[in-house]
């Protein structure tokens, strides 16, 4: 569908920052692979990435990345289910 990313994701900016698997480091991309780095092994937060509902229009978008610790609870984060295609 013509409204789908080229990996065929919808809906990746507008709606909620998404919750991820990577914990946060400042330091770690100064380090890190450059294609397809796995997040910091530890930290106290976790990285929140994309924009939400409720910011302006100059942070909605895929690239925004922030951190939450593990038990903050926010109503403009979420996480979006994926599973491998068979």
């Amino acid at each position: 569908a013509s409204d789908a990313s080229p990996y065929g994701a919808r809906d990746m900016a507008g709606n909620v920052c998404e919750w991820c698997a990577d914990w946060h480091d400042g330091r770690y991309y100064a380090t890190s692979p450059s294609r397809d780095p796995t997040g910091s092994p530890a930290g106290d937060a976790r990285v929140v990435r994309g924009g939400s509902y409720n910011y302006g229009a100059d942070n909605l978008r895929v690239t925004l990345r922030g951190w939450y610790g593990p038990a903050d609870r926010q109503p403009h984060v979420g996480f979006r289910p994926a599973m491998d295609v068979k």
